[in-house]
């Protein structure tokens, strides 16, 4: 059975809601997270904000990313 397809926007603004649920991370700023597109897979990451990244952070983004790539496909974005 095929996935669902989310557009990157959806799927940041689906992990940006997960990590608000994550107490060590709830203010990252959903503009951070970045979609890797492989359509139609993907998988998240996280933009530096300063001289170095929040690996803790990252770790997060990435976890809750796979988990939602387990369920969810990458959409093209329509032009």
């Amino acid at each position: 059975m095929p996935k669902p397809m989310k557009t990157a926007a959806e799927l940041v603004e689906l992990i940006a809601a997960e990590l608000r649920n994550h107490g060590d991370y709830a203010d990252t700023d959903a503009s951070t997270v970045v979609i890797v597109e492989q359509h139609p897979l993907w998988h998240a990451s996280l933009r530096r904000q300063g001289p170095r990244i929040d690996e803790g952070r990252l770790a997060a983004v990435h976890e809750i990313g796979r988990k939602l790539a387990s369920g969810y496909g990458l959409a093209r974005e329509s032009a």
